[in-house]
């Protein structure tokens, strides 16, 4: 079955495999199984990563990012700088990789060895910061790379939650089971069924999203005043509230920065968001301590949500959507282990 110039073969496997020094008892492990007994593979993940464009840029990734370390290689950059242990430090946190036992583990189950693996980080650094790359990828290395950077990338475990919200939702709208090994010419069909079920989310469930996120969707226009120290910033206070002077007009005697921000309450951390969220229109909000700072803010407008904007109308409903796939994922559909 061609799939734009390639072939998926009923193990799960093809051409990709081959010098991408990988083993078939990899791909063989089990990422998820839906209720009725159906399991699907690692080997599964990948057919649909071909066909969904995912594994054609975790190629191209790792072919920039290759040819970034080359690059470094060949001008003499030190790959032992703190920039790299960062990366390294980071991507391990991510993944609660603490000990090195865990990481070569988890190296290991996934077919990778810590060179590769730190090649990568060197890669994704380097790729990150625009470095030159001068030099050449045979494509041999990129394919042993290309699985490397879908596994550590995350590329592959999103198709794998993807790949599992499209079958839960296809045994809702009453698509024939697939079975595993996947082939790629059920992919349409899947995509077909999640837009059917996406349809059936209507505007009483978008706007039961919108009530349950009221608080967090709420907008609001303030000015805020940022003050080096508590005193000046009571100082300041107490010339708007007492002395009823303008804001702009405190700030430029106090020698304070003032700006206005338009927020929702989602994205304002406490406890000035709680303070927001009870605050009226034109009340004088502080000082609250900001870092080493003081902060007073004046509540200029705000907004709760309406399902007459046709912003948050729209956000509710991708909202609901999300619900409810997670809802039917949570009911029909098991992890093992995701790359």
């Amino acid at each position: 079955m061609p799939l734009g110039g390639m072939r998926v073969w009923g193990d799960g496997t093809g051409p990709w495999l081959r010098g991408a020094h990988v083993g078939p008892e990899v791909l063989r492990h089990r990422a998820f199984t839906i209720i009725d007994g159906r399991t699907f593979t690692w080997a599964d993940l990948v057919a649909a990563a071909q066909v969904w464009g995912e594994w054609g840029e975790a190629e191209g990734a790792a072919g920039a990012a290759l040819r970034a370390v080359g690059h470094a290689r060949a001008v003499g950059v030190s790959l032992g700088e703190a920039r790299f242990d960062e990366g390294a430090r980071r991507f391990r946190y991510e993944r609660r990789l603490l000990s090195a036992d865990e990481l070569h583990g988890w190296l290991a189950l996934r077919g990778l060895d810590v060179p590769s693996w730190l090649d990568y980080i060197r890669g994704t650094v380097l790729s990150d910061e625009r470095a030159a790359r001068e030099t050449d990828a045979g494509p041999d290395e990129i394919r042993r790379a290309t699985w490397t950077h879908a596994v550590c990338s995350g590329a592959l475990e999103r198709v794998g939650r993807r790949l599992a919200a499209y079958l839960a939702v296809a045994d809702v709208v009453g698509l024939p089971a697939v079975q595993a090994p996947l082939r790629g010419d059920v992919l349409a069909p899947l995509e077909l069924a999640y837009a059917r079920f996406s349809s059936r989310i209507d505007d009483t469930e978008a706007r039961r999203e919108l009530e349950r996120r009221q608080v967090e969707w709420t907008r609001v226009h303030v000015r805020q005043l940022t003050c080096k120290g508590e005193h000046v910033a009571r100082e300041a206070a107490l010339c708007v509230r007492m002395d009823g002077r303008p804001l702009e007009d405190v700030a430029i005697e106090a020698g304070a920065s003032i700006e206005r921000r338009r927020v929702e309450l989602r994205h304002v951390d406490e406890p000035l968001r709680s303070k927001l969220l009870g605050a009226r229109v034109g009340q004088l909000l502080g000082p609250l301590p900001y870092g080493p700072d003081h902060l007073l803010v004046e509540v200029l407008e705000k907004h709760p949500p309406s399902f007459d904007d046709p912003e948050l109308a729209q956000r509710a409903r991708e909202c609901a959507l999300e619900r409810a796939r997670l809802g039917e994922v949570a009911e029909r559909v098991v992890f093992d282990e995701l790359p």
